[in-house]
């Protein structure tokens, strides 16, 4: 009974987490807050202070579970990224959070973020061709800069599909339709 109780003890200690980073420009004592996404919306999970240098650290006694997770000063103020089993430390400017939110220590992030600037990046030019109208030349032009950041985009997918640990690849393999799919097996064949 001893050996089973200093067994799930260790566990626990073994299995704490702590998410630490730096934001410049922020004055110290000001809030910092985690928010957990479900379902389509991202509820507040912890808070901490920024110190006098604008260093922060949530530690968690129980490990957070996996999934995306947002960080900054309010809901719409922050940024999102995935927490789960690698030890991440963020960097930002408070003032411009979304901007300037990097992510050190995590592969998973790394895809992520890769991913997010691409698709960010395909809007625009998305945007841009709305605005060109019926302009070939330019049309051609915006064409060009697609291709170029499709070919990054899927370079990305791929080399994210190579390894199945990560929760992006499960998100990104949700979207995928497997070769041998029909729509009598399209369900089964997942």
């Amino acid at each position: 009974l001893y050996v089973s109780i200093l067994c799930i003890f260790s566990l626990n200690f073994a299995f704490s987490q702590a998410l630490k980073g730096k934001f410049t420009n922020a004055p110290a004592g000001s809030k910092v807050y985690l928010f957990r996404y479900f379902g389509t919306q991202y509820f507040p999970f912890d808070s901490t202070k920024v110190d006098q240098n604008g260093n922060f650290q949530f530690s968690f006694s129980k490990k957070p579970s996996r999934g995306f997770y947002q960080l900054g000063k309010n809901s719409t103020e922050s940024a999102m990224f995935i927490l789960g089993k690698e030890q991440v430390e963020i960097q930002a400017d408070f003032m411009a959070i979304k901007s300037s939110f990097k992510i050190s220590n995590s592969r998973e992030n790394t895809f992520l973020q890769l991913f997010m600037s691409s698709n960010a990046a395909i809007s625009q030019l998305q945007q841009q061709a709305q605005q060109v109208g019926n302009d070939p030349a330019a049309l051609a032009k915006l064409q060009v800069k697609y291709d170029s950041l499709s070919r990054i985009q899927n370079d990305v997918r791929q080399r994210a599909m190579m390894d199945t640990a990560l929760l992006f690849t499960k998100i990104l393999r949700m979207f995928e339709t497997p070769e041998n799919a029909t729509p009598e097996n399209y369900f089964t064949s997942r």
